[in-house]
C-alpha cells in the first residue's frame, strides 16, 4: 500500500495557490510525483505544457520555453515559435517573450485550465526561467505551475514547497516486488536507503557503485574531500569534520544529502546505503585514504578511534599495533559494531607466527559483532576461523555464534548446528553450547518437545562442567517449553534460572530468565510487572548489540496494547522495525508487533500489510513462532475488515499448527476468542461453544483472568445470537469488570461493543446507545483510533435504527419485529389476531416510515450486528 495518494492530495492543495515546487534529494521520487500530478490533470481534461530541464542543455537559451511551446495543443503561430529561438537576444526581445508566453497561456484558458509542469527546473536555461517566472507571478487562477527540483530562477518566491517524503517500508516492498527479494531484504533495504526509492533500487539491482559515481560527479572537490572523511570515520559528525580540516563541511553535507549520498540524523552522518562508504573509499585510492586516516587520527578524541585510524593508515602486520587494537576493542564494548571491527582489524595485523592470538581476535569479532549491524565483519571473521583453524572448539564457537546471527531463521541454524555437533564430540562445554542452541532453534520452530529435550541435555552438560551461565539460559528455554506443553516443573526451572547472576547478557537478551519472566507475567495478565521488567531490560539492551533491543521492544508493544497505551505501542513498534532493518534481522517479529499496534491505535490497512508480509517473512525464515503470531494478527485484521471466512482460515491454521506441535497453553497467543467470534458470525454456534469449552479446560489452573474474560466476551456474543439475551448481558458485563480491574481498557471497550450488540438484538436502543457511547469514550481516551472509528459507526447505526423505530406505533413495531424474526404475513396475522390484509397495510406503513422496500431490508435494519 502507498502513501502517494496523500502526497498528490497535498500537491493539489498547494496548486490551488497557483505555484508548487516538489523538493527533495535525488531519487526520492520528485519526477514520479510530478508525472502522477500530470496524469491527474490530463484525466481532469486540463491542458498540460511539459518541459524537462537537462544539465547538458542549460546553456541553450530558450530551450525549455521551446519544449513548452512544442507541447501546446494545435498549431502555435510562427510569432510565438520565434520567441523561443536562441538567436534572439536583448531586453526588448525578452519582454516580447514574456508577454507572448503569458498571452498564449491566457488564450489556452479560454476553454480549459492549464498546468505548466517542469521537471529538473534547476537545469533550465536562464532565458526560459525568466519568462516562466514572469508568467507564474502574473497568471490568473486558471493557470497553475508545478515544478520539480531545487530552488531556481524559474520558481517564484510565492511557490509552495512540498518536500517529497521518504517511502514507507510498505511502499518499498511494493517497489521491490518485481525483483522477488526476500522480506528480510525489503526490511534491510528500506533502512539502508533511508526510504529513498532510487537508492533502494540501486541496492536491489547491485548498482551501488553507479549510484555513488553519479552522485560524486555533482560534487565540488572540497565536498568530495568532506564525503571521503565521512566514509573513513567510524562515527562521522559535523564537529569531527570541522576538527579534521574540512573547509565548509556544513555546506558540503547539504550537497551530499541533496545527491542522496548521506543522511544526517540527530547530528550523526550515515551513508545511503552504508555500502556507499566503501565505494567512496575505493574510488579515492590508497594514498588518499592513508592521508585522511592520518588527519582523523589527530582529530578524534576517543583513544579507540585513534588506534583505528593509525592502523588503517599503516595496514602492514604489526603485533604491537594489533595488541593496541585488542585493548581498544575491549574498551569499546558498549559500541559492539565498532568493537567487532577493531577485533577484525587486530586479527588481520597479527603476524603469521601468532595464529592463536589471531583466532582469539577473529572469534571475538564474530561473537561481539553478531546482531550489532555489521554482518560483513561477522561473515569475514567467521569464514577465516572456519577456513583456517584446526581447533574444533574454535569452529564450534564460530558456528554457534552464527546461529545467533541467523536469528529467527531456523533453516540457516540447522546446517550450522549439524556441523557444530560434529566438532563438539570431545568437549562437554561445546556440547552444552550446541544443545543450548538446538533448543533455541526448536523454540523458533515452535517445537517445544524438542526444545525441552535439547535444553535438558544442555543443563546436564553445563552442570557437569560448572557452567552456570549456559545452565541458566537452558533452564529458561526448558521453562518456556514445559509451560507451553503444560508439563510440570516449568516454574521451578524458571526460578532456578532467575537465581543465577548473569554478569553479561550482551547478545543473549532473548534467552535471559528475566525476559522469560516478563513474557510469563504478560501471559498471566500481570501487565504492570511485565512492563517494569521489560523497561529495565530495554535499558540494559541499549548498551549492547542492536539485536538485544528486539526482545524488550516487542514485549513492550504487546504490554502497551494490553494497557491501552496505543501511542506508546506505535513508537516501540516503529523502533523495532527500524532495529531489525539496521541489524539485518528477520523483520517477522517487528512486523508482527507493528500489526498489533496498528490494530489498536493505527490503521487496519497497514495492520494487514504488516501481518501479511510478516507471515511471508517468517515462512521464508522458518520461524514458526512468529508465523503463528502474524497469522493471528492477520486473522484479527480480516475479521475487522468484514472478511470473516478468510479470517477463519487464518485462525484455523494457527489452531491446526498448535495442535500438531502439542501447544497446550491458551494464554500465550489467545487466538481462540477471535475464532469463536468469527464462527458465530457465520452461524456455526455449536463449534464456537465447543471451542470455548475446550479452551476453558486448558485454562484451568493457570490463573490468567484476562484469558477467561476474553472467552466470556465472545461467549456472550454467541449466547445473544442463540436468544439467551439476559445471560449474555450478565456474562459480558462480568468480562468488562474483569478487564477494568486488570487495567486493560481496549478489551473493556470491546466488551462494551458486544453489550451494545446484545441490547440491539432485544431492541433496547437506549441501552445499546449508552454502551456504544461508553465504548467510544474508552477508545477515544486511549487513542485507539480504529476502535473509536468503529464505535462511532456502531453508535450512528443504533441512533439511525432507534430513531426510525421510535416513529412506529406499538402495532407497527410488533409487526416489524416479527418480520425480522422471519414470520410470514399469515403467521403474524394469527399471532396478533388480525387479518393478513391488515398486516400487509401495517407493513407498508413501516416500510414508508423507515425508508425501506423489502422484508430483507427490514430484517437487516433491525438485526444488523455491530
Amino acid at each position: 500500500m502507498s502513501d502517494r495518494p496523500k502526497l498528490l492530495a497535498r500537491v493539489d492543495l498547494a496548486l490551488a495557490d497557483g505555484v508548487a515546487l516538489l523538493n527533495g534529494p535525488r531519487g526520492i521520487g520528485k519526477t514520479t510525483t510530478l508525472n502522477a500530478a500530470v496524469a491527474q490533470a490530463h484525466a481532469r481534461g486540463e491542458i498540460v505544457l511539459r518541459a524537462n530541464g537537462a544539465c547538458t542543455e542549460r546553456w541553450i537559451a530558450g530551450q525549455a520555453l521551446a519544449d513548452l511551446l512544442a507541447s501546446c495543443p494545435g498549431e502555435v503561430t510562427a510569432d510565438l515559435r520565434a520567441l523561443a529561438r536562441p538567436a534572439r537576444r536583448g531586453t526588448r526581445t525578452q519582454i516580447l517573450r514574456r508577454t507572448g508566453f503569458l498571452g498564449l497561456l491566457a488564450r489556452l484558458t479560454a476553454d480549459q485550465d492549464v498546468l505548466v509542469a517542469i521537471d529538473d527546473v534547476h537545469w533550465i536555461d536562464t532565458v526560459s526561467a525568466d519568462v516562466i517566472a514572469h508568467a507564474a507571478r502574473r497568471a490568473d487562477d486558471r493557470i497553475r505551475f508545478l515544478f520539480a527540483g531545487q530552488d531556481a530562477a524559474a520558481v517564484p518566491c510565492q511557490a509552495s514547497w512540498i518536500t517529497v517524503p521518504p517511502m514507507t517500508v510498505c511502499e518499498v516492498a511494493d517497489l521491490l516486488a518485481p525483483h522477488r527479494v526476500t522480506e528480510r531484504t525489503v526490511s534491510q533495504v528500506h533502512v539502508e536507503a533511508a526510504g529513498n526509492p532510487g537508492v533502494a533500487l540501486a541496492v536491489c539491482t547491485g548498482q551501488v557503485r553507479g549510484h555513488v559515481e553519479d552522485a560524486l560527479a555533482t560534487l565540488t572537490a572540497t565536498a568530495w574531500d568532506t564525503v571521503l572523511v565521512c566514509a573513513l570515520a567510524a562515527r562521522p559528525t559535523s564537529t569531527l569534520l570541522h576538527r579534521s580540516g574540512c573547509s565548509d563541511p556544513d555546506a558540503d553535507l547539504e550537497d551530499a544529502v541533496e545527491c542522496s549520498l548521506v543522511v544526517v540524523e540527530d547530528g550523526a552522518i550515515r551513508f545511503t546505503p552504508p555500502a556507499a562508504a566503501a565505494v567512496v573509499a575505493d574510488l579515492a585510492g590508497a594514498a588518499a585514504r592513508h592521508h585522511v586516516h592520518r588527519r582523523l587520527a589527530r582529530a578524534v578524541t576517543s583513544a579507540a578511534e585513534v588506534q583505528r585510524h593509525r592502523a588503517l593508515s599503516h595496514p602492514e602486520p604489526d603485533e604491537r599495533l594489533a595488541s593496541a587494537l585488542i585493548t581498544a576493542a575491549r574498551s569499546a564494548r558498549r559500541s559492539p559494531g565498532f568493537a567487532a571491527e577493531l577485533f577484525l582489524m587486530a586479527a588481520n595485523r597479527f603476524p603469521p607466527e601468532k595464529p592463536g592470538r589471531r583466532f582469539d581476535a577473529l572469534l571475538s569479532a564474530v561473537e561481539v559483532g553478531v546482531g550489532a549491524g555489521v554482518p560483513g565483519v561477522v561473515a569475514e571473521a567467521a569464514r577465516a576461523v572456519l577456513a583456517e583453524s584446526a581447533n574444533p572448539v574454535h569452529r564450534v564457537r564460530a558456528r554457534t555464534a552464527l546461529v545467533r546471527h541467523a536469528g529467527q531463521s531456523a533453516p540457516g541454524a540447522s546446517d550450522l548446528l549439524a556441523a557444530a555437533e560434529a566438532d563438539a564430540t570431545d568437549d562437554l562445554a561445546s556440547q552444552a553450547g550446541v544443545s543450548l542452541w538446538r533448543a533455541y532453534a526448536a523454540t523458533v520452530a515452535a517445537d517445544p518437545r524438542t526444545a525441552d529435550e535439547e535444553a535438558a541435555r544442555a543443563v546436564a552438560n553445563a552442570q557437569t562442567i560448572g557452567d552456570t551461565i549456559t545452565e541458566a539460559y537452558a533452564l529458561a528455554l526448558r521453562a518456556r517449553a514445559r509451560r507451553l506443553l503444560r508439563r510440570p516443573g516449568w516454574k521451578a526451572c524458571l526460578d532456578e534460572a532467575l537465581a543465577v547472576s548473569l554478569p553479561d547478557t550482551a547478545g543473549h537478551m532473548h534467552l535471559t530468565p528475566q525476559h522469560l519472566a516478563a513474557r510469563f507475567a504478560t501471559y498471566d495478565d500481570q501487565i504492570d510487572e511485565a512492563r517494569t521488567i521489560l523497561q529495565r531490560l530495554l535499558g540494559v539492551a541499549e548498551q549492547g548489540p542492536m539485536e538485544d533491543l528486539m526482545s524488550p521492544l516487542c514485549g513492550l508493544v504487546e504490554v502497551a496494547v494490553r494497557q491501552g497505551r496505543c501511542t506508546e505501542a506505535m513508537q516501540h513498534a516503529r523502533r523495532a522495525v527500524r532495529t531489525a532493518g539496521q541489524a539485518a534481522l528477520s523483520p517477522g517479529p517487528g512486523w508482527y508487533v507493528t500489526a498489533l499496534a496498528e490494530l489498536a491505535g493505527g490503521d487496519l490497512a497497514l495492520a494487514r500489510f504488516y501481518a501479511e508480509h510478516g507471515v511471508r517473512a517468517c515462512t521464508q525464515d522458518g520461524d514458526v513462532v512468529y508465523r503463528l503470531r502474524n497469522l493471528h494478527a492477520l486473522g484479527q485484521t480480516l475479521a475487522r475488515q468484514g472478511e470473516t471466512r478468510q479470517a477463519i482460515e487464518m485462525l484455523r491454521e494457527v489452531q491446526r499448527t498448535e495442535a500438531a506441535l502439542g501447544h497446550a497453553d491458551p494464554t500465550v497467543l489467545r487466538w481462540q476468542p477471535e475464532l469463536v467470534l468469527c464462527l458465530v458470525r457465520v452461524g456455526d454456534h455449536l463449534e464456537a461453544e465447543r471451542l470455548v469449552s475446550a479452551t476453558r479446560e486448558l485454562l484451568d489452573g493457570l490463573g490468567a483472568r484476562g484469558a477467561g474474560a476474553g472467552l466470556d466476551r465472545v461467549l456472550a456474543f454467541a449466547w445473544a445470537a442463540s436468544g439467551r439475551i439476559d445471560e449474555a448481558i450478565d456474562l459480558v458485563r462480568g468480562a468488562a469488570t474483569v478487564f477494568a480491574a486488570l487495567g486493560q481498557p481496549l478489551e473493556q471497550g470491546r466488551c462494551l461493543l458486544i453489550e451494545a450488540a446484545v441490547h440491539r438484538r432485544r431492541r433496547r436502543y437506549t441501552a445499546a446507545a449508552h454502551s456504544a457511547a461508553t465504548a467510544l469514550d474508552v477508545f477515544t481516551r486511549i487513542d485507539a483510533v480504529p476502535w473509536a472509528r468503529h464505535a462511532r459507526a456502531v453508535a450512528a447505526r443504533i441512533a439511525a435504527v432507534g430513531s426510525g423505530v421510535q416513529d412506529l406505533t406499538t402495532t407497527e413495531r410488533r409487526v416489524a419485529e416479527l418480520v425480522a424474526e422471519g414470520a410470514t404475513n399469515r403467521e403474524i396475522a394469527q399471532h396478533l389476531y388480525v387479518s393478513p390484509k391488515t398486516v400487509e397495510a401495517t407493513l407498508t406503513r413501516v416500510y414508508r416510515k423507515l425508508g425501506l422496500r423489502s422484508r430483507a431490508q427490514l430484517a437487516r435494519q433491525l438485526d444488523r450486528q455491530s
